[in-house]
């Protein structure tokens, strides 16, 4: 059995992988899994774990289609950066006001098409319709180190912050 880490880790990493010049219907991400494979970044068992139907869904929506005509793109952008511990869990009760916690992460995918950064991350959860917006809110903290990671690394504003929940075909912006 395969661990649900796993899927997500094979499907990131096909997606950081996806010429995004190309069609990305599903005919060109089926070839382009199979070069991928050919390279030897994925072996044909992990790809077989890789649900290609909800990634030619996800460059078929509106917001797909913007991040692949984006003027500026960035995928599996890594980042370091110290933010106050009730920033990341409310609950949190530093023992001084000067504590921070140091985060390190890799944001999925960032990108403008001319009218603000955009961040989006992909999420392979196994989540069903209703609970779709309790997962989101369960990773809003994420999102929102994210969004600071990148304000603070280039100065500028982060306008979307977006959630592509795969397995249900769902977006949700935070």
């Amino acid at each position: 059995t395969i661990a649900p880490t796993q899927k997500g880790t094979w499907t990131h990493e096909f997606l950081q992988r996806i010429d995004l010049a190309h069609t990305c219907d599903e005919a060109d991400l089926g070839d382009q899994l199979d070069s991928i494979i050919g390279s030897g970044a994925l072996t044909a068992d992990e790809a077989k774990h890789i649900d290609l139907a909800s990634v030619v869904w996800f460059f078929n929506t509106d917001l797909g289609r913007r991040m692949r005509s984006a003027t500026r793109i960035k995928r599996e952008w890594p980042f370091v950066i110290g933010v106050e511990p009730t920033r990341y869990d409310p609950e949190a009760i530093p023992r001084d006001p000067t504590d921070m916690m140091l985060v390190r992460g890799m944001i999925d995918c960032l990108f403008d098409t001319g009218n603000g950064w955009e961040i989006l991350d992909y999420k392979t959860d196994a989540v069903a319709g209703p609970d779709v917006q309790g997962r989101a809110d369960a990773y809003r903290g994420q999102l929102q180190i994210y969004a600071r990671a990148v304000e603070a690394a280039w100065k500028v504003q982060v306008c979307h912050r977006w959630l592509v929940f795969l397995s249900v075909h769902q977006i949700t912006e935070i």
